[in-house]
């Protein structure tokens, strides 16, 4: 790929991928797989549609969300890069998003790097609505660590919205404020009353430092260090 962006209308399938510092563009305005296990350098999503994973699949450098619905079915998405930032760029919305609509998750796994380089936005969403997830507080030194997030469709409780993020995490320590937004399509019964509620007690209860009633992001600070998975 050397330095070249390489752009892909249809689906992705050379038999080597070797990325160097280019970047692959797809920018087919249908569905378009990735068929195979490869490692992009930057990964660019342009001209609509759906962009669909077939296998676990790498990023070292930046995924530019700027037409285009990255989904991850059973497959992981895992960013590898040591820039100290979240290494995603563009415009995150509905319709330019990584959608977590199986047991793949949005990974990061650096190694020697500051905590904070996991404070940032998370664009993940599901099936049409944008659920971003926005890290902040995060400090520390360089450690070996993994942060994932997916995003599950299911009704946790009787009123409430019909999605939870799942979180897991090795080696991120320090307080965490997380914020979570949802759309009103997905909530059933009286928003102005909603906060976050999380196992993170190993039960479901009112999320550590939650926001206000109403709120939209909800927002919550947990204490000392995430848990491992919550």
């Amino acid at each position: 790929a050397n330095a070249s962006t390489i752009l892909v209308s249809g689906d992705f399938a050379p038999s080597t991928l070797t990325p160097h510092t280019g970047t692959v563009n797809l920018n087919g305005a249908g569905s378009q797989q990735i068929n195979g296990a490869y490692t992009f350098n930057n990964l660019t999503l342009s001209g609509g549609g759906t962009k669909i994973l077939t296998a676990g699949t790498n990023i070292s450098g930046i995924l530019t969300l700027t037409s285009g619905v990255l989904r991850l079915g059973n497959f992981d998405l895992i960013f590898t890069g040591t820039t100290g930032t979240i290494a995603i760029a563009g415009t995150p919305g509905a319709g330019a998003m990584i959608e977590t609509n199986g047991t793949g998750v949005l990974r990061f796994t650096n190694a020697g790097i500051a905590n904070t380089a996991l404070n940032g936005t998370y664009p993940v969403g599901y099936n049409g609505t944008y659920n971003p997830v926005v890290v902040s507080g995060l400090a520390g030194g360089p450690a070996n660590r993994t942060f994932n997030i997916r995003v599950v469709s299911g009704q946790l409780m009787s009123t409430g919205i019909n999605r939870y993020w799942e979180i897991g995490q090795t080696n991120v320590t320090g307080t965490a404020t997380l914020s979570f937004a949802y759309n009103a399509g997905e909530a059933t019964g009286d928003r102005a009353k909603f906060q976050p509620y999380t196992n993170y007690s190993g039960s479901w209860d009112l999320a550590p430092s939650p926001s206000a009633q109403g709120v939209n992001p909800v927002i919550s600070t947990i204490p000392a260090a995430l848990p491992a998975t919550s």
